[in-house]
């Protein structure tokens, strides 16, 4: 059931990695949804208890934890070096940009605010003279100066003098925002929102009003066209997105990937406004499509304009990411070769050991001597070698204690026999005692005397085979101590014929025996 759910899950991440574009990520994820699969539908599962198993796991983990190890802390390292390589060439765009553009617009406020300030063109605005006002309207357009037309309002907003470049288009201007700007303000250079011109080109203007001095004034206007301004070439790199837009209102003035202008930046509506509000930063964001993007923003002093630099971190770490597939690839390959290595390099071994186990199940066992082959010189073969001589030592101690407990049990057939032999005559002494005492008849005390005797003898000849037992005890404990004395041999031999006579009275008759007077 959990590696169902597992397949089910990376084959819906699988799919989700399709239809947004990430090949990368939809090989692994595939990869592991089909393993998933194909593990979920084993029945049984083989036996890793093995040595050819201990012996892949090792050889896995030796070839294929390096190589995984490795290539994680590269991929890592890798990433972090791009990422830190990134970020600092997005800063060196933008401040790049925002260096070019703040050159511009204070290239194009001194230039209008030193026409403006020129003595013969006031003169000229005072006495009315069109021809000397055309002219300094002329220059501004000319190819040495930044702006790509200019004209010139009088105070109503009627048009003074045309701008040649936007077809001499003439007319009253009072309404448009960069006019009324111009008349609110003093003698400084204002640069307006964009906006359409009546020609339908997109501008922005720099605006400055010029005071005759005789309650005459003027409006000198010189526009920036947003066209010309977006086939500049960047100055980031190709796989930058670059936007220029106005923080005012968020209107585009220029875009490096669609070239679009006057419409909402879309950075804004990705990011919010909030988020780039601060004179300068660097961010992460997520586009539409779920990939990172790395954005770094920075205000152009001087200007209501603000650059954004963007980077897709996708196409940036690409090559990390083909690199881990690699990675993958390699650690899958090496597994692989492992694996083969592992069978067939644990196959000897592994025979080996289990015609080791085979020996040792055998150990004890009556039916024949088992003996391992031991082969080559490695610790196998020393692992054989001593198993045989163990198995030799256990043959020779078994052979050992099955010769004791022969010799055991004939011992104890012989202790039994020889406890029998006295308890005999013992026993059918004193019957004749207890019937002789029962029926009341006489006894010579002599004869008494002698069968006492002959009792207290048969009594200390089980005391002797009984001292006898405990003696062969403590000689199988090694605490047998030999104690050296004198023996009566008369007694002896007497005891012997008196045991006779009792156990084989038909045999009585056939001993004599003549014993000295004195013990021998």
């Amino acid at each position: 059931v959990a590696l169902g759910g597992l397949s089910t899950a990376f084959l819906y991440m699988t799919v989700v990695l399709a239809a947004r574009g990430s090949w990368t990520g939809v090989g692994v994820y595939g990869v592991l949804a089909l393993a998933c699969a194909l593990l979920a539908g084993v029945r049984q599962w083989p036996s890793l208890a093995g040595v050819r198993w201990r012996l892949f796991r090792g050889m896995a983990l030796a070839s294929v934890l390096p190589i995984v190890v490795v290539g994680a802390v590269t991929s890592y390292l890798a990433q972090r070096a791009l990422e830190a390589e990134l970020r600092g060439k997005a800063w060196q765009a933008v401040a790049a940009e925002t260096a070019w553009l703040e050159q511009t617009a204070t290239l194009a406020r001194s230039l209008l605010r030193a026409q403006s300030r020129d003595a013969g063109f006031i003169a000229a605005v005072r006495a009315g003279d069109r021809q000397r006002m055309r002219e300094t309207v002329e220059f501004l357009e000319s190819e040495v100066t930044l702006f790509d037309a200019a004209w010139l309002l009088d105070a109503a907003g009627e048009t003074l003098v045309p701008s040649v470049r936007l077809n001499r288009i003439v007319g009253n201007f009072a309404q448009r925002a960069y006019f009324q700007d111009a008349l609110k303000g003093a003698d400084e250079v204002l640069l307006s929102r964009p906006f359409l011109t009546r020609a339908g080109l997109p501008f922005v203007v720099f605006t400055v009003p010029v005071d005759a001095g005789d309650g005459t004034r003027v409006i000198l206007v010189g526009g920036l066209s947003l066209q010309r301004l977006g086939l500049q070439p960047t100055l980031a790199s190709r796989s930058y997105h670059v936007e220029l837009f106005d923080r005012r209102d968020g209107t585009l003035l220029r875009e490096t990937a669609r070239g679009n202008v006057l419409t909402r930046a879309p950075l804004l509506e990705l990011l919010g406004e909030e988020a780039l509000t601060a004179p300068e930063g660097m961010r992460e964001a997520l586009d539409a499509s779920g990939h990172r993007l790395l954005v770094a923003h920075a205000q152009v002093a001087g200007t209501p304009w603000t650059v954004a630099v963007t980077a897709r971190l996708r196409e940036t770490f690409a090559p990390v990411t083909r690199m881990g597939a690699w990675v993958v690839a390699i650690a899958v390959l090496a597994g692989a070769i492992a694996l083969l290595l592992s069978q067939w390099a644990g196959r000897d071994v592994a025979q080996r050991l289990e015609t080791l186990r085979d020996g040792f199940a055998a150990l004890g066992t009556p039916a024949q001597e088992r003996r391992v082959r031991a082969e080559g010189d490695d610790e196998v073969a020393q692992l054989a070698s001593s198993f045989n001589d163990m198995a030799a030592r256990i043959d020779r101690t078994q052979k050992e204690l099955r010769e004791a407990i022969a010799i055991r049990d004939q011992f104890l057939s012989m202790a039994s026999h020889e406890l029998r032999t006295p308890l005999t005559p013992l026993r059918a002494t004193l019957d004749l005692l207890i019937r002789q005492l029962g029926s009341g008849q006489g006894t010579n005390p002599e004869r008494q005397r002698e069968t006492i005797a002959r009792l207290n003898r048969q009594v200390d000849r089980l005391t002797r085979l009984i001292g006898d037992m405990l003696d062969v005890s403590r000689l199988q404990s090694g605490r047998f101590t030999l104690t050296v004395a004198p023996m009566d041999l008369t007694a002896l031999a007497r005891e012997v014929v008196e045991r006779i006579q009792v156990t084989r009275r038909e045999r009585a008759e056939q001993l004599t025996l003549e014993l000295p007077a004195e013990p021998l």
